[in-house]
């Protein structure tokens, strides 16, 4: 007959404690990063890059030798492309080209008659086509005041403020026209806002970049209507 272990017994008897295992240490993940936290460096970092562009800017300005005004008759070309790109496969100047030699003419005129130019854009032919329409100033208006309705912090009231220029800029994407925005009197309202701007953040990240990127060019492409009219003032 096997005898009883009485070591725990004695163990007992004499005061001894039973060995205890130690419990495993508990190991502490790395604190994760806020995805708000993370556009907030995102931003800062843009803004970091722009103040050194503006720098070296001003750097090679103060370099340039003064020559005196050139003969008559010569007229230095001032380059057409003020739009900075980050050089990524869809953000480069290269695509933008490859873009805009599909997009159709805007005419100025239309600025003056209805306030606005419509322009349709082939971001990716047969996959992603929208329609763009320059912005309004009461749209404008509308979206810097209601910005502090809808951003807690400085930062996400500006961020707030990029995404509604995009959806009030959206007026189809492919061939399907985004809900109206406005009333019958052209004012916005803020159901209709709503209604088109969970439609457009409904999209995925990287189409709302697209978006984001093509808008730029379009607004440039605008803004350069005026061109040719200043060109005219200035060498006149």
């Amino acid at each position: 007959m096997t005898k009883p272990d009485l070591s725990s017994i004695k163990n007992r008897l004499t005061g001894q404690q039973e060995p205890v295992e130690a419990a495993p240490k508990k190991v502490q993940e790395p604190p994760r990063i806020k995805e708000e936290t993370h556009k907030q460096v995102a931003e800062f970092s843009k803004d970091l890059h722009k103040m050194a562009q503006e720098e070296a800017k001003k750097i090679r300005e103060e370099d340039k030798v003064d020559l005196g005004p050139l003969p008559e008759g010569i007229v230095l070309d001032e380059p057409d492309d003020t739009i900075f790109y980050r050089n990524t496969s869809t953000d480069n100047a290269k695509v933008r080209a490859a873009i805009e030699k599909k997009c159709g003419n805007m005419d100025f005129a239309d600025l003056i008659m209805s306030g606005r130019v419509i322009q349709d854009v082939p971001i990716l032919s047969g996959k992603l086509e929208v329609t763009f329409q320059s912005l309004l100033g009461a749209e404008t208006f509308w979206i810097e005041k209601s910005a502090v309705d809808y951003g807690k912090t400085e930062w996400s009231a500006r961020s707030w403020m990029g995404y509604a220029r995009l959806a009030v800029a959206l007026k189809e994407i492919n061939g399907s026209p985004l809900p109206d925005h406005t009333n019958k009197g052209g004012e916005i309202t803020k159901k209709g806002f709503e209604s088109k701007y969970v439609k457009i953040m409904s999209l995925s990240e990287k189409i709302i970049e697209l978006l984001f990127i093509n808008l730029n060019w379009f607004n440039d492409r605008v803004e350069k209507l005026y061109q040719d009219d200043f060109d005219l003032l200035k060498n006149g």
